[in-house]
């Protein structure tokens, strides 16, 4: 006995039509017809009186149409209840220390106000970290940025960031301006920890120089990085803010973009994975998010 069965039955029992029925499901009628048959064959008993017009349910019809109805009903809240409680699904995301206190903010704001029963759960880390995560399956996805080895992800591009310079209001080098990055080097730098992008970038760069340079503080926070430059502590790398944010720390900032590739940032996943209902939602939402930054 199949609930498409049962609905046929129903159906022709409330419109007195096997046609009528038909229609309604979306049906053949000749299907509709073999399924009150075949209930009729599996109950041994007559559903269904077509000797007159229009049909009518025997008694028996009609009490399986009693107990077949609210089985249905509960059949149709569940499959209804179902997209919802894929988006309730809890969501595991790594992202870079870079973007922690503004990137991924934005996103997880967006995503909160179209989800707000959708648990977030996020990892941070350098990116060698968070694309480990990615690749053994601890969290679903990465909002990072582009993994050095690309062998075994997918990688979707969101947004691309151009690397600058943080200094205190009225540093020397606001007015000087940034040609070469010997003019860095020679003050007190503040910094992520190494592994984390825009540093690596940095070093990357410096080393084909041979410069040398001295690093007097390393955090694990862009935002701890800006508010210790803004206190005169030294000079800070990272990328441009988001120039929307909201920012309480007042500091100097200029373009490296002549001197350090720009950092390009997306989702990270295990190559062909299928994400959850609630995963994807969070894709299109920072999808969304990123788009109108372009």
């Amino acid at each position: 006995m199949e609930s498409i069965e049962l609905r046929s039955l129903c159906a022709s029992s409330k419109l007195n039509s096997i046609s009528k029925a038909a229609k309604s499901l979306g049906l053949g009628q000749s299907t509709v017809t073999m399924h009150i048959k075949r209930l009729e064959d599996e109950l041994g008993v007559k559903l269904i009186d077509r000797a007159n017009r229009p049909i009518r349910v025997t008694p028996a019809g009609a009490r399986l149409v009693q107990l077949a109805t609210p089985i249905l009903g509960k059949i149709d809240a569940f499959k209804g209840a179902l997209p919802e409680a894929n988006q309730e699904t809890p969501i595991s995301i790594a992202a870079g220390q870079d973007h922690i206190p503004g990137l991924l903010r934005d996103v997880v704001h967006e995503f909160r106000i179209l989800y707000p029963k959708t648990q977030l759960q996020i990892r941070s880390g350098i990116l060698s970290e968070a694309t480990e995560m990615v690749a053994e399956g601890i969290v679903d996805l990465g909002l990072l940025a582009r993994p050095e080895n690309k062998n075994g992800f997918d990688f979707e591009r969101l947004i691309e960031f151009e690397r600058v310079l943080f200094t205190p209001l009225e540093h020397p080098l606001l007015a000087s301006g940034i040609v070469s990055l010997d003019q860095i080097v020679d003050w007190p730098l503040i910094v992520l920890r190494r592994g984390t992008c825009t540093r690596t970038a940095f070093e990357a760069a410096i080393k084909k120089t041979g410069l040398k340079y001295d690093i007097v503080i390393e955090l694990d926070n862009m935002d701890l990085v800006k508010e210790y430059v803004a206190k005169g502590l030294g000079i800070g790398i990272g990328s441009r803010p988001d120039p929307d944010a909201h920012s309480k720390t007042a500091i100097g900032m200029l373009s490296l973009s002549h001197l350090l590739p720009p950092e390009e940032v997306g989702i990270v996943t295990i190559r062909g994975k299928t994400l959850s209902p609630s995963a994807a939602l969070f894709v299109q939402a920072a999808r969304e998010a990123f788009a109108s930054r372009a």
